[in-house]
């Protein structure tokens, strides 16, 4: 295991290759033509453009890594690897990034593609792990982690993979995607991650039925939390609900997901 000095230098190696990374994108985009003359104003946007969507998967890659590392002070050399396998991937991208600049055809956009899938793979993984490691005690972590992250997981590998066939055929087009995707990871990640810490110290009969919950209930449970000021952890201070609002906040939810109102209660670390 990395002492918490190692880790923390560590860190900071990561860091700085992923910002070398970027500056290498940036000093690669062409601005002038073979001959000399200067770069066509479509041309030039077109280079912009492809530095943009590299530009947000790195520094997706970046913003990931960076809320897994925050959540341990220690990782284990195997997961250290891991890591470094991770970055070598994400290295290619400039090179991948300066061909497809100079000819997005359906080979190169499909290479990126591929460099993109096994990048989001081994993230993934080295997310859970370094999860599983900050809550090593919570006996169903695989159930949890699956709860929360099964259905992001599945749809950002679901994208790349549509991404990657639509390249194919449609180069343009799956450029297009492979900007979505990490732009939808940051609108989407901070939630996720957030609720993982909470709902391994919830009780064990509260996490069992929310595991039962599907996606569409999920979603209608935080609504009904945004509208009623509950915070993200599960827990209501006394002084911004009432124990009438805190009833009205139960009645409306159990009608809303169809699910007994002591069921919805034994989620929550605090009532009024």
């Amino acid at each position: 295991m990395l002492s918490k000095n190692m880790k923390a230098r560590f860190d900071t190696f990561v860091d700085a290759i992923l910002a070398i990374i970027i500056t290498i994108m940036v000093l690669e985009l062409p601005n002038t033509m073979t001959d000399g003359t200067a770069l066509p104003l479509h041309k030039l946007v077109v280079s912009i453009l492809v530095y943009g969507v590299s530009f947000c998967f790195v520094g997706s890659i970046w913003y990931q890594l960076a809320r897994t590392f925050d959540e341990v002070d220690e990782m284990s050399k195997r997961m250290m690897l891991w890591v470094l396998v991770l970055i070598f991937i994400v290295s290619l991208i400039p090179n991948l990034t300066t061909t497809m600049v100079s000819d997005a055809n359906n080979v190169t956009v499909t290479v990126y593609g591929g460099v993109v899938f096994i990048s989001t793979l081994l993230l993934q993984y080295v997310s859970y792990k370094t999860l599983h490691q900050r809550y090593p005690d919570t006996v169903d972590f695989m159930q949890t982690y699956l709860s929360i992250y099964g259905s992001f997981a599945r749809t950002t590998l679901f994208l790349i993979v549509v991404s990657l066939i639509v390249g194919w055929f449609y180069p343009q087009i799956a450029m297009v995607f492979y900007f979505v995707i990490p732009v939808r990871t940051f609108l989407t990640i901070d939630g996720e991650q957030s609720e993982i810490g909470y709902l391994s110290h919830m009780p064990a009969s509260g996490r069992e039925s929310f595991f039962k919950l599907d996606l569409k209930q999920k979603r209608q449970l935080r609504q009904l939390m945004r509208r009623y000021a509950v915070n993200k952890d599960f827990s209501i201070p006394a002084e911004q609900m009432t124990s009438d609002q805190w009833q009205a906040f139960i009645t409306e939810t159990s009608h809303a997901l169809g699910l007994p109102e002591q069921t919805i209660t034994a989620w929550f670390t605090t009532v009024p």
